[in-house]
């Protein structure tokens, strides 16, 4: 005789009266995730190359990378899951010196300030990051307020 059990029951810890099997959606949408990750990276491995080559049609940059009916279902899974890639990305600042202050996605919103301040001066053109920090670590947010305004600074 078989006793039917939910499949939410299954996936539960076995401490918890489960049987510990992972959701294979869950997983799938993780390793679809990992896939898409590595394809934001500019990874230069043999597969990178082949899926950027003929499904990225050079829009993986710009991030609004799409699927045709015809796209393999390995690139239709990892576009289906971009979205969350891009919404979890996050920076990680360090000594903050590879990061470009106007043409990098920096801040939490994902802005790029370039886009909102029209011209920018050319001394201050390649500024990165790391030119916002005093050598005590604190930020110099003089200066930048009066560039970008109030409201950018307080991100």
């Amino acid at each position: 005789k078989f006793h039917m059990i939910k499949w939410d029951i299954l996936t539960l810890p076995r401490i918890g009266g489960g049987l510990s099997i992972r959701n294979l959606s869950t997983m799938n949408n993780a390793c679809l995730m990992k896939m898409g990750w590595e394809l934001k990276q500019h990874n230069d491995s043999l597969w990178c190359k082949v899926l950027r080559g003929k499904y990225g049609r050079g829009q993986l940059e710009e991030g609004n990378a799409t699927a045709k009916v015809s796209d393999s279902f390995i690139w239709k899974g990892v576009i289906s899951a971009w979205n969350n890639i891009t919404r979890f990305e996050e920076w990680s600042l360090g000594d903050g010196k590879s990061i470009h202050v106007w043409h990098d996605k920096w801040l939490g919103d994902q802005l790029v300030l370039a886009t909102d301040m029209g011209s920018i001066p050319e001394s201050i053109s390649n500024w990165t990051v790391a030119d916002l920090v005093d050598e005590a670590g604190q930020w110099k947010m003089d200066s930048f307020s009066e560039l970008v305004g109030h409201d950018i600074v307080q991100k």
